[in-house]
This record gives C-alpha cells, sequence and structure tokens, in this order.
C-alpha cells in the first residue's frame, strides 16, 4: 500500500508565509525619531527570508521546522512551527514550538541530515531575530504607555488652555470689529 503523498499546504492551515504589510513595523512608525519603524521592519523582512530558506533547506516531511506569520487580535505575527502529521488524514500540518530552543531542533536523520547546519544556523538566527523583535515591542508599549500617562496627566491643562485661548481670541476678534479693523460680513457699513 503506498502513503499518500506528504506535502506541506500553502495556507491551507490560516497561516501564511508572509506577514502581509509588515503590521508590527506599521505599529511603530510613529516612533520614527527613535527608529523603531525601520528597525521593526527590517527584522519582519529577514524573517520573512529565513523562513523561505527554511523552507528550502528541508525536505517537506514531519519534523520540518519554519516561521509562519499568524493572526491574533488582528495582529499578524511571527511563530515557530513544527510540520507534524495529522492523526486521521496523514497531512502535514503547523505545531506551534518554543522558541527559546529551536536551534536545537533541527532534524539530522535521513533527508534532513544534508543541510542540518544550514537549518539548526538558520533557526538560531530566527531565535535571536525573534528576541529582538519581542524586545522592540515591550519598548514601543513602555513609551506608548508613557506619552499615554503624559497625556492624561496634561490634558486638564491643555483643556484649560484651549478654552482660555478661544476667550482672548474671541475679545480680540471682537476689538477688531469693534475698531474696524475689517468689516463683518454682510455689514455694508463702514
Amino acid at each position: 500500500m503506498s502513503q499518500p503523498k506528504q506535502s506541506i499546504p500553502e495556507g491551507a492551515d490560516g497561516t501564511t508565509d508572509d506577514p502581509g504589510e509588515l503590521h508590527f513595523a506599521h505599529l511603530v512608525s510613529g516612533y520614527a525619531p527613535f527608529g523603531l519603524g525601520e528597525q521593526a521592519a527590517r527584522i519582519d523582512r529577514t524573517l520573512v527570508l529565513i523562513g523561505q530558506m527554511l523552507n528550502i533547506s528541508q525536505p517537506p516531511r514531519p519534523g520540518k521546522m519554519g516561521i509562519r506569520w499568524w493572526i491574533t487580535k488582528g495582529e499578524r505575527h511571527p511563530v515557530v512551527v513544527e510540520w507534524r502529521l495529522t492523526k486521521t488524514r496523514g497531512h502535514l500540518w503547523p505545531a506551534r514550538v518554543d522558541p527559546s530552543r529551536m536551534g536545537l531542533r533541527a532534524k539530522e536523520n535521513g533527508t534532513f541530515a544534508v543541510c542540518r547546519m544550514e537549518t539548526t544556523e538558520l533557526l538560531q538566527m530566527a531565535q535571536k531575530l525573534l528576541a529582538m523583535r519581542k524586545s522592540l515591542r515591550d519598548g514601543v508599549a513602555r513609551i506608548r504607555h508613557t506619552i499615554n500617562g503624559l497625556r492624561l496627566a496634561q490634558e486638564p491643562v491643555l483643556n484649560f488652555q484651549s478654552r482660555r485661548l478661544t476667550a482672548i481670541d474671541s475679545a480680540i476678534h471682537g476689538r477688531m470689529v469693534e475698531h474696524g479693523y475689517y468689516q463683518v460680513e454682510g455689514d455694508s457699513t463702514g
């Protein structure tokens, strides 16, 4: 009895190799003075390239490691996966794995042995990039929290100043009309 062909479906599992519009880079783009937007985009682009290289360096068999972009809470983020066989149909399906020791997960038997060193190096690079991405994301969260706190603290002052400015504008406008510096629309005297 022949076994079914084991191929990895593109996107059939609700994941993708493509981060789309690099959503994370878009989230931090407002922090351009810090260079966070460009750094986030570079990390995501490099993770895409590593994912493509992992796809090439390993055969389509159970145990293949990869990087997929999953959508959680409306945001795409990279996830390290290992392709496993489903019990019912024998199809390969990505299962999320802990990225902390993924450099040690490269298979070394059979056809995986051909590119094991390259795969191990790619997984180690991906591990470093994922740590950098998390650190950057945590930094952005701290910056947002600080800015939001400052905005909330200054809101009463800004509201007071806005009301004061409106009153001064109104007084100046009234005096200019009163002293004839300019005419009010529809007023034909003067």
